[in-house]
């Protein structure tokens, strides 16, 4: 049930306004919204590197090396099914995030901006 044409994840208000999360102050907000997208690479990045042999990481670190796109047509030329790992990776997250907003919007501006 791969999905070719995936549409990543737009990293955005929209996005916030989604997950009951829209009033965060704007740096705030960028800065939650870097955090979510580098928590999803991470976790999609686990499970691709799990189906990997040494050598398709070394070829998709050169892939990645050469810019996100050439690793995303890699990955779609060696992993079909990536559209759909990181399309449930993406539910996942925003599941887990709607579950806490009560306590991310309780916490602080203080707490978190902590390089402020």
């Amino acid at each position: 049930m791969s999905n070719k044409h995936h549409v990543p994840p737009r990293w955005d208000y929209e996005l916030l306004r989604e997950l009951g999360l829209l009033l965060m102050a704007p740096d705030v907000a960028s800065a939650f919204l870097d955090h979510m997208r580098e928590t999803l690479e991470l976790r999609v990045g686990e499970e691709i590197a799990r189906a990997l042999t040494n050598e398709e990481m070394s070829e998709f670190e050169d892939a990645l090396e050469e810019g996100e796109e050439v690793a995303l047509r890699w990955l779609g030329d060696h992993i079909p099914e990536y559209p759909d790992v990181a399309s449930a990776h993406f539910q996942v997250l925003k599941e887990e995030i709607t579950g806490m907003t009560s306590q991310i919007m309780s916490v602080p501006p203080s707490v978190a901006r902590p390089n402020t």
